[in-house]
Protein backbone atom coordinates (compact mmCIF):
# COMPACT_ATOMS: atom_id res chain seq x y z
CA UNK A 1 0.00 0.00 0.00
CA UNK A 2 1.04 3.19 -0.56
CA UNK A 3 2.15 4.78 2.51
CA UNK A 4 0.11 8.31 3.82
CA UNK A 5 1.84 11.52 2.91
CA UNK A 6 2.18 14.92 3.85
CA UNK A 7 -0.43 16.51 1.77
CA UNK A 8 -0.40 20.15 1.05
CA UNK A 9 -1.08 22.53 -2.18
CA UNK A 10 2.67 22.77 -2.59
CA UNK A 11 3.29 19.11 -2.20
CA UNK A 12 6.05 17.93 -5.13
CA UNK A 13 6.99 14.94 -4.65
CA UNK A 14 5.87 13.02 -7.77
CA UNK A 15 6.13 9.31 -6.70
CA UNK A 16 6.68 8.21 -10.54
CA UNK A 17 7.08 4.98 -12.36
CA UNK A 18 7.43 2.76 -15.42
CA UNK A 19 5.09 0.09 -13.31
CA UNK A 20 3.55 0.74 -10.56
CA UNK A 21 4.83 3.99 -9.04
CA UNK A 22 2.07 6.71 -8.24
CA UNK A 23 1.91 10.69 -8.38
CA UNK A 24 -0.22 12.41 -5.65
CA UNK A 25 -3.29 14.33 -7.10
CA UNK A 26 -1.89 17.41 -4.89
CA UNK A 27 1.34 16.97 -6.73
CA UNK A 28 -0.02 17.55 -10.24
CA UNK A 29 -2.79 20.20 -9.12
CA UNK A 30 0.44 21.99 -7.83
CA UNK A 31 2.03 22.21 -10.74
CA UNK A 32 -1.20 23.00 -12.64
CA UNK A 33 -1.95 25.55 -10.48
CA UNK A 34 1.35 27.15 -10.53
CA UNK A 35 1.62 27.38 -14.82
CA UNK A 36 -1.46 29.30 -14.55
CA UNK A 37 -0.32 31.56 -11.98
CA UNK A 38 2.80 32.64 -13.25
CA UNK A 39 2.68 32.18 -16.77
CA UNK A 40 -1.33 32.65 -17.38
CA UNK A 41 -4.15 31.05 -18.72
CA UNK A 42 -3.00 31.08 -22.07
CA UNK A 43 0.37 29.25 -21.62
CA UNK A 44 -1.77 26.57 -19.86
CA UNK A 45 -3.90 26.00 -22.17
CA UNK A 46 -0.93 25.37 -24.46
CA UNK A 47 0.69 23.01 -21.67
CA UNK A 48 -2.71 21.14 -21.35
CA UNK A 49 -3.28 20.94 -25.30
CA UNK A 50 -1.70 17.67 -25.68
CA UNK A 51 -3.80 15.73 -23.50
CA UNK A 52 -6.97 13.95 -24.39
CA UNK A 53 -10.21 15.08 -22.62
CA UNK A 54 -10.71 12.89 -20.39
CA UNK A 55 -7.30 13.62 -19.06
CA UNK A 56 -7.46 17.25 -19.11
CA UNK A 57 -10.59 17.17 -17.18
CA UNK A 58 -8.92 15.11 -14.63
CA UNK A 59 -5.84 17.87 -14.56
CA UNK A 60 -8.19 21.07 -14.20
CA UNK A 61 -11.04 19.63 -12.54
CA UNK A 62 -11.03 16.09 -10.97
CA UNK A 63 -8.17 15.97 -9.23
CA UNK A 64 -8.47 14.75 -5.94
CA UNK A 65 -4.89 15.64 -3.23
CA UNK A 66 -5.42 12.01 -1.53
CA UNK A 67 -5.42 10.30 -4.31
CA UNK A 68 -2.70 7.94 -6.19
CA UNK A 69 -2.21 9.16 -9.77
CA UNK A 70 -0.41 6.67 -12.38
CA UNK A 71 3.00 8.05 -12.84
CA UNK A 72 2.26 8.46 -16.71
CA UNK A 73 -0.09 11.04 -16.14
CA UNK A 74 2.34 13.14 -13.96
CA UNK A 75 5.54 12.43 -16.63
CA UNK A 76 3.33 13.79 -19.71
CA UNK A 77 2.24 16.89 -17.24
CA UNK A 78 6.05 17.10 -16.75
CA UNK A 79 7.50 16.83 -20.58
CA UNK A 80 4.72 19.32 -21.49
CA UNK A 81 5.49 21.91 -19.27
CA UNK A 82 8.81 21.97 -20.73
CA UNK A 83 7.97 21.57 -23.67
CA UNK A 84 5.85 25.06 -23.79
CA UNK A 85 8.08 26.85 -21.55
CA UNK A 86 10.87 25.90 -22.33
CA UNK A 87 14.43 27.08 -19.76
CA UNK A 88 11.19 28.76 -17.83
CA UNK A 89 9.57 25.28 -17.55
CA UNK A 90 12.57 24.22 -15.68
CA UNK A 91 12.26 26.67 -13.20
CA UNK A 92 8.96 25.62 -11.98
CA UNK A 93 10.63 22.57 -10.55
CA UNK A 94 12.79 24.31 -8.42
CA UNK A 95 10.39 26.85 -7.40
CA UNK A 96 7.92 23.78 -6.64
CA UNK A 97 10.25 22.26 -4.17
CA UNK A 98 11.20 25.63 -2.37
CA UNK A 99 7.23 26.32 -2.01
CA UNK A 100 6.80 22.57 -0.69
CA UNK A 101 9.36 23.43 1.79
CA UNK A 102 8.37 26.58 2.71
CA UNK A 103 4.84 24.98 3.55
CA UNK A 104 5.76 21.88 5.57
CA UNK A 105 8.61 22.65 7.22
CA UNK A 106 6.54 25.68 8.91
CA UNK A 107 3.59 23.01 9.85
CA UNK A 108 3.56 19.46 10.99
CA UNK A 109 7.06 18.79 10.01
CA UNK A 110 8.42 21.38 12.00
CA UNK A 111 9.82 19.25 14.08
CA UNK A 112 12.35 18.56 11.41
CA UNK A 113 13.37 21.71 11.71
CA UNK A 114 16.23 23.11 14.45
CA UNK A 115 18.13 26.37 13.80
CA UNK A 116 21.80 25.87 13.47
CA UNK A 117 21.85 22.66 12.44
CA UNK A 118 20.71 21.71 9.26
CA UNK A 119 22.24 18.01 9.41
CA UNK A 120 19.64 17.26 12.11
CA UNK A 121 16.77 17.47 9.57
CA UNK A 122 18.80 16.03 6.90
CA UNK A 123 19.75 12.88 8.62
CA UNK A 124 16.16 12.46 8.79
CA UNK A 125 16.08 12.14 4.91
CA UNK A 126 15.58 8.58 4.83
CA UNK A 127 12.16 8.57 6.88
CA UNK A 128 11.03 11.74 5.21
CA UNK A 129 11.33 9.89 1.77
CA UNK A 130 8.80 7.72 2.79
CA UNK A 131 6.55 10.21 3.37
CA UNK A 132 6.42 10.99 -0.57
CA UNK A 133 7.29 7.91 -2.40
CA UNK A 134 6.08 4.66 -2.38
CA UNK A 135 9.27 2.82 -4.13
CA UNK A 136 13.19 3.19 -3.60
CA UNK A 137 15.21 4.38 -0.91
CA UNK A 138 16.98 7.17 0.33
CA UNK A 139 20.39 7.44 2.59
CA UNK A 140 22.22 10.19 4.22
CA UNK A 141 26.23 10.77 4.83
CA UNK A 142 27.70 13.60 6.70
CA UNK A 143 30.29 14.46 4.51
CA UNK A 144 31.74 17.31 6.14
CA UNK A 145 30.34 20.36 9.40
CA UNK A 146 28.24 21.69 6.91
CA UNK A 147 28.17 19.17 3.87
CA UNK A 148 26.44 16.02 3.67
CA UNK A 149 25.66 13.71 0.56
CA UNK A 150 22.21 12.10 -0.12
CA UNK A 151 21.60 9.05 -2.40
CA UNK A 152 18.23 7.89 -3.74
CA UNK A 153 18.54 3.91 -4.86
CA UNK A 154 16.05 1.56 -6.48
CA UNK A 155 13.08 3.89 -6.78
CA UNK A 156 10.77 3.21 -10.09
CA UNK A 157 10.48 7.30 -9.60
CA UNK A 158 12.57 9.26 -11.44
CA UNK A 159 12.73 12.45 -14.19
CA UNK A 160 14.56 15.33 -15.01
CA UNK A 161 11.77 17.62 -13.18
CA UNK A 162 11.55 15.49 -10.44
CA UNK A 163 15.45 15.95 -9.13
CA UNK A 164 15.09 19.50 -9.79
CA UNK A 165 11.96 19.74 -7.04
CA UNK A 166 14.26 17.26 -4.85
CA UNK A 167 16.96 20.21 -5.26
CA UNK A 168 14.66 22.92 -4.67
CA UNK A 169 13.25 21.50 -1.33
CA UNK A 170 16.63 20.70 -0.03
CA UNK A 171 17.98 24.05 -0.42
CA UNK A 172 15.13 25.43 1.35
CA UNK A 173 15.06 23.31 3.97
CA UNK A 174 18.81 24.18 4.96
CA UNK A 175 17.75 27.69 4.46
CA UNK A 176 14.83 27.30 6.98
CA UNK A 177 17.54 25.84 9.23
CA UNK A 178 19.90 28.85 9.39
CA UNK A 179 22.01 27.63 6.42
CA UNK A 180 22.98 30.20 3.92
CA UNK A 181 25.39 30.13 0.31
CA UNK A 182 23.45 26.72 -0.01
CA UNK A 183 25.07 24.64 -3.06
CA UNK A 184 23.59 21.37 -4.14
CA UNK A 185 25.47 19.34 -7.07
CA UNK A 186 24.12 16.50 -8.63
CA UNK A 187 26.24 14.72 -10.23
CA UNK A 188 24.76 11.30 -10.58
CA UNK A 189 20.84 10.92 -11.79
CA UNK A 190 18.64 8.41 -12.84
CA UNK A 191 17.02 10.27 -15.73
CA UNK A 192 20.72 10.55 -17.14
CA UNK A 193 20.89 7.26 -17.32
CA UNK A 194 23.51 6.71 -13.80
CA UNK A 195 22.32 3.66 -11.51
CA UNK A 196 21.16 6.27 -8.10
CA UNK A 197 20.73 9.86 -7.91
CA UNK A 198 23.21 11.76 -5.91
CA UNK A 199 22.79 15.07 -3.93
CA UNK A 200 26.15 16.66 -2.71
CA UNK A 201 24.71 19.93 -0.17
CA UNK A 202 27.06 22.42 1.61
CA UNK A 203 26.07 25.15 3.10
CA UNK A 204 26.74 28.32 5.37
CA UNK A 205 25.91 29.10 8.73
CA UNK A 206 24.16 32.30 9.54
CA UNK A 207 24.66 33.56 12.73
CA UNK A 208 21.90 32.42 15.60
CA UNK A 209 20.75 35.15 18.30
CA UNK A 210 22.59 34.15 21.73
CA UNK A 211 25.21 32.73 19.75
CA UNK A 212 28.89 33.36 21.51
Amino acid sequence: MPPTGLLSPVDWFASIEVCMANVKGSVLRSRVDFVEKKFGREQLDQVLGSFSKKDRYTLERGLLPAQWYPFALGERLEKAILQVLGEEGRSIFMELGRRSATYNLAGVHKVFVRAGDPHHLLSRAPAIYQLYYDTGSRTYEKTGENSCRLITSNSEAFSDGDCLTVMGWHERAVEMCAGRDVSIQHPRCRARGDAVCEYLISWNLESIEGDT
